[in-house]
């Protein structure tokens, strides 16, 4: 794997972690250092990010009724705190 690959890896770890945790204002700031590999993102990934924003903005529990990341995501099963 890619240096490159590896800290994108390394980071949607982390962003996921935060999520669990409910630091969605750390979540937001980490975001721009994954997106901003966007090119070399999987399909996979980028629904991800598009999740976790929407997550983010509408302040989603990301715990109750989350899909995994390699299960894909379906906003509508996240329920609003």
């Amino acid at each position: 794997m890619s240096g490159i690959k590896e800290k994108i890896e390394v980071r949607l770890d982390e962003l996921e972690v935060l999520l669990k945790n409910e630091k969605y204002t750390e979540a937001e700031e980490l975001l721009p250092s994954i997106t901003k590999f966007t090119s070399v993102l999987t399909e996979e990934q980028r629904d991800f990010l598009g999740a976790v924003k929407h997550a983010v903005a509408e302040n989603l529990d990301w715990t109750k009724n989350r899909m995994i990341k390699s299960e894909g995501f379906d906003n509508s099963c996240l329920d609003a705190k």
